[in-house]
Parts: structure tokens; sequence; C-alpha cells
């Protein structure tokens, strides 16, 4: 049987799999993140004879899953909208939502135990075993990939010195895109440019923050692997200025051109060499083609979407995905 964890809203990868799995009538679960957060009623029992979890008048044996697709799990978002006390003031609301969040990565690691001896296929949450966006500069470095200069700083001092090397910088995300509610409306961090301009409002020391080198792009390359398989779109950021710099700054109205794009071998030789150093199987790359003619690694998203290249470009990857999996189980079945 196919276990697949993910969460119950706006994954519609999972579906998709899902639903060519049960086409190729092939046992399958799934379980959502908030399944283990009294939606549903659960309970996990271990014991020295076996190991069980049950929501909702359902069994999961654990015994029956052959691998386990670990592609999602919780949208945070959700203990914002669980109820918190009135009283209190906002310091308290927001110290009960951090408590919930760390009981539920523990309760979750509970969950994770009784798998972790499967075959899987993607990243287990909360391991720590994934490398962060620094470590990926590095390896991909080692693999022969090129990478923009970045600097980590909290000085303007130093970040000054880092303009003066380079016409153009960017600021990103050390770790993770934020999100934030404020009067209604949702707001998103972005990358963005950071001109001279900018020195003045910037204080001696600030709160650590990302700088790299802007890459003038022709496009830029967002590849899917799975396993030594990869797939790559070319996307036209750069003809939009709305997304010239970060195309995630979606431009419905106008959207970019996306293209199939077949990378040279030696790029996608050192892509492979890569996701090996890492320890992935599969993830979202990042790329960028320059203005000169080369390759440049941005970063890596174990868990990425990945429709976002297969309706564009026609490579049917849900059912990829979904027969993967399959080999997988197959391939533990005859070797046990």
């Amino acid at each position: 049987m196919v276990l697949i964890l993910s969460h119950s809203s706006q994954d519609y990868p999972s579906e998709c799999v899902h639903d060519w799995l049960c086409a190729m009538g092939i046992p399958c679960r799934r379980v959502n993140g908030a399944d283990l957060v009294g939606l549903s009623g659960f309970s996990i029992s271990m014991s020295s004879k076996k190991q069980l979890y049950q929501w909702s008048g359902h069994d999961l044996n654990v015994d029956e899953v052959s691998v386990v697709w670990v592609r999602r799990w919780m949208d945070f978002a959700y203990f914002d909208a669980i109820g918190l006390p009135d009283d209190g003031g906002e310091d308290l609301a927001g110290e009960i939502r951090s408590y919930r969040q760390s009981e539920f990565r523990g309760l979750s690691h509970y969950f994770f135990n009784l798998l972790k001896d499967k075959p899987s296929l993607g990243s287990w949450f909360y391991s720590g075993k994934d490398p962060s966006k620094a470590q990926q500069l590095l390896l991909a470095a080692d693999a022969g990939l090129a990478i923009p200069d970045t600097i980590l700083t909290d000085s303007r001092q130093h970040l000054e010195a880092f303009m003066n090397e380079h016409p153009k910088i960017i600021c990103k995300n050390i770790s993770e895109i934020g999100f934030f509610r404020f009067s209604g409306r949702g707001l998103a961090t972005y990358t963005a440019v950071i001109g001279r301009e900018d020195l003045a409002d910037i204080p001696d020391t600030f709160y650590p923050s990302l700088f790299q080198e802007a890459i003038e792009k022709q496009f830029e390359i967002r590849v899917f692997v799975l396993g030594e398989e990869l797939y790559s779109m070319a996307i036209f950021s750069s003809d939009d200025s709305q997304t010239e710099v970060d195309f995630r700054r979606y431009n419905y109205a106008r959207p970019n051109r996306t293209v199939p794009i077949n990378l040279p071998s030696p790029v996608a030789g050192k892509i492979r060499e890569f996701m090996r150093r890492a320890g992935l199987e599969t993830g979202s790359l990042d790329l960028i083609y320059s203005r000169t003619g080369e390759y440049y690694f941005l970063e890596v998203n174990p868990g990425g979407q990945f429709s976002m290249v297969s309706i564009p470009c026609n490579y049917h990857l849900e059912k990829k995905v979904a027969e993967y999996l399959v080999k997988k189980s197959t391939h533990v079945q005859r070797t046990n």
C-alpha cells in the first residue's frame, strides 16, 4: 500500500497522484497533518507487537504500508484559525499558538516514528536532515554548478563593501518565504533589489539578512528531479517588470511565457551530483540562465510544487510520480 502524507488544502499534486494510483488499482491511503489535530478523532498505538494509527473509525496498519510519499504535512496557518482565548492579549495568544505548534511537531514525531523504516520518496518533516539554503549553495558549488556571490550580514558596512564589488544586488529570505496577515490582507516576502539609495535608510546594524549579486538573466528555469530524471521548464520572467526580480510575484493579467527546455548534459550531470550530495531523491530546483550564457543554481525545495512544470510542459509528472512510487513499492516487495 502507498501512503501519502500531505495537507488538506492547496495541494493539487497530492490529489492528482492519489487519483492516478487509484486508476492503476494500487491500494493507497492519504493522511493529512490536520488529521492529527482533533479534526477526525485519532489514536496512535505503539507496543512491542504492533503499531497502529486509527482515525474516524479507520485503521492504518503500518505493516501494510510498502512505501511512503512524504509530500506535505501541515499548513501552520491552521493554528491561527483555531480558537484562542479572548482575554490575555496578543502576547498570550502568540505564546499559545507557538506552544501548539511545538506540541504538534512532537506529535508528528510519534507518527513518523511508526514509518521510519519504510521506503520513502520525499523529505521527512522536522528531521533536520535537509540542507539549508546556505548548505545548498556550498553543495552546488562543490558539484560544479555556478552560484551567485552571496553574503549573510547584519552590518551596513559589510553590505556597502559587497555593493562595491557588485553593481546590482538583491535581498532574499535566509530560510523560507514569510507570510503575514495584516488588516484582513495576506502579505508575503519576496526577493527585492537593493540599491545605493537604500543605504541611507539602513541602520549601522540590522537583523541578519541574505544578499546576493543580481544575475542578469535571459530566463529562469524550474527543474523537477525524480530519481535520475530531470524535467525542466524555462520561465521568461525577465520580460515583465513585475516578475523580473522574483517570478513568484505572479502577473495573472499577463502570465510569463513558459516552455519545456532540455538542459545541456554537463549541467544535468552536475544537478544529479548535487542531489546526491544533498541526499535528495526528488525536489524542485531554481536556476538562472544568465545573459552571458551560464547556468546559476539558486536553491532546491525538497517538497516543491511540480504541477507548475507538469501542466504547461505536458510532462504528466503526477502520473510519473505515481508510477515511481509503485516501482519503489514493487522493488521492496520483491527484495523482501
